[in-house]
């Protein structure tokens, strides 16, 4: 569109701008009237919109069809259920950042509980899963006892990969852990009830007798019994052996067990100062050494062989102890 210009020389009369020059100030754009509302439409409506938003949140984390009304525990035998409810119920009578109740089931958190069950129950997994629009469905697999474990005094049932799971609630403390007998005399050691003549040569594990009988009895030889005399070995509420020592001792137990001789029963193991022997104690007092490295189902044969070539003189035969340490030689005094 032209623009005119008015002539000084005559006031009051326009003249056409032929070269339609444009005299906006480039500094100052102004928005049309259209522009401007369109833009204070669009702040009405983000309004709304965010309004309308925040409307639809609170509705959610206030409706009753989103309370957590319904928890299904599955998958316990050893914890006590009202025990685990009992967590879950703290926690979903507890806000997350101060104001969002967990009583919704929108800010619920599963990781929050998961971290406390294994907190404090050390379990093998836990599946949460919600269940909308009221419902949580807590699935757990617990560890399985699978050894008692001995250490300063207190025996815990651990399980295979040695996390300690339960402390047995039997008092009994050894009388000693270690007794460096002098080399000069032979000297009697008690194992449990059993009485025999021991090399001094050796340290020797001198036990309370009745402490022992109360832990058989309440272990009733269902899993293997290991007695630590050496060093500490539990950390985080966990038993940490060298290499595969577990694995080997219940190998060992499970085939005598099986054997169900009555001769070669297996009372406990012993964990002290020799570390390249698994050392095992008999119900008769006899002490059987393996080694960890060895083919373990070569030794296991041989102490079979050896009990069947002896028969009914085996305890009359051996005295002391059996070292099957070396190769298909079988030493035993």
């Amino acid at each position: 569109m032209p623009y005119y210009r008015v002539n000084a020389s005559k006031r009051g009369t326009l003249r056409r701008d032929y070269h339609k020059r444009n005299l906006n100030n480039p500094f100052y754009n102004r928005r049309s009237s259209k522009q401007e509302r369109v833009i204070r439409r669009f702040k009405i409506f983000a309004g709304l919109a965010l309004a309308l938003l925040i409307l639809i949140i609170w509705s959610l984390l206030s409706a009753r069809t989103l309370s957590l009304d319904s928890i299904t525990i599955n998958g316990l035998k050893r914890v006590d259920k009202n025990e685990v409810r009992a967590l879950i119920d703290q926690q979903v009578n507890s806000h997350r950042a101060l104001i969002f109740s967990q009583k919704n089931i929108l800010i619920f958190s599963k990781k929050e509980l998961s971290a406390t069950l294994n907190a404090k129950y050390n379990f093998a997994n836990v599946k949460i899963s919600k269940k909308f629009f009221h419902g949580l469905n807590v699935d757990i697999g617990e560890r399985e006892f699978a050894f008692v474990y001995g250490e300063k005094g207190h025996y815990y049932y651990i399980d295979n990969t040695g996390y300690i799971l339960e402390e047995i609630p039997v008092n009994f403390t050894p009388l000693e852990s270690l007794l460096n007998l002098s080399t000069s005399t032979p000297t009697s050691t008690v194992f449990a009830n059993a009485t025999t003549t021991a090399s001094t040569s050796t340290p020797v594990e001198v036990y309370n007798p009745a402490a022992l009988k109360a832990v058989e009895k309440l272990n009733n030889n269902l899993y293997p019994l290991i007695d630590n005399l050496s060093d500490a070995k539990i950390n985080n509420n966990r038993v940490s052996l060298e290499n595969n020592y577990l694995i080997l001792t219940q190998k060992i137990f499970a085939n005598l067990m099986a054997g169900n001789d009555p001769v070669l029963v297996p009372e406990r193991f012993i964990i002290d100062t020799d570390y390249l022997s698994i050392k095992l104690i008999l119900s008769s007092g006899l002490t059987v050494y393996f080694s960890p490295t060895d083919d373990l189902d070569r030794q296991l044969r041989n102490l079979w062989v050896l009990r069947r070539e002896l028969k009914d003189n085996f305890n009359k035969s051996i005295k002391k102890e059996i070292n099957l340490k070396y190769g298909d030689r079988v030493y035993y005094e």
